[in-house]
């Protein structure tokens, strides 16, 4: 975009002047103050729509980001609950006295943590498709901006293309007109 012409690029170029016949100075300049302000708001919407490009970026990288969170928050979630069945089956095998008991208390605190760790992995399952859900829309959302932002940058670029060959073209026509003189 660096090499795209400026509204400022406009408004310093200085034109030769013709002693006979020609276009009206005052017209040539009016005209080329209405291009100069269209280039300058077009080139504040481009950079307005890459900015927002950029934060649509960030914002797909947060979630992700969240998405990893939670699925390692499961999977530890995972092994403590494992953790938590070992450690009842190794004090069962220590003390056979005591053994039915703690067997017995560590059945139920495993099904009581088995049960909340699927109510947690259900949550998490739910929460996770909802933030993969949302991410996905915005993905489509940033994805349709950008085809947007794509098309009316080419529409940008045809209209300034359009303009210079008009300008071109009336040039042209000015020059063809003073040689004739």
């Amino acid at each position: 975009m660096e090499n795209l012409l400026r509204a400022k690029d406009i408004e310093t170029r200085v034109l030769k002047k013709v002693t006979i016949g020609g276009y009206s100075m005052a017209e040539v300049d009016e005209f080329l103050d209405q291009i100069s302000e269209d280039l300058e708001l077009y080139v504040k919407r481009i950079e307005e729509l890459e900015r927002r490009i950029i934060q649509f970026e960030a914002e797909q990288k947060e979630y992700d980001e969240m998405k990893d969170s939670i699925q390692e928050t499961l999977f530890a979630a995972q092994r403590a609950a494992k953790q938590i069945v070992l450690e009842a089956q190794r004090t069962v095998a220590e003390n056979e006295a005591e053994a039915e008991n703690i067997l017995n208390e560590a059945r139920e605190e495993s099904q009581r943590i088995i049960q909340e760790g699927e109510k947690i992995l259900e949550q998490s399952q739910f929460e996770r498709e909802q933030i993969i859900k949302d991410a996905e829309i915005d993905a489509k959302e940033m994805k349709d901006s950008l085809v947007r932002l794509k098309e009316e940058r080419m529409q940008f670029i045809e209209s300034g293309e359009k303009l210079v060959k008009e300008y071109v073209f009336t040039l042209s026509k000015w020059r063809e007109n003073t040689e004739s003189y």
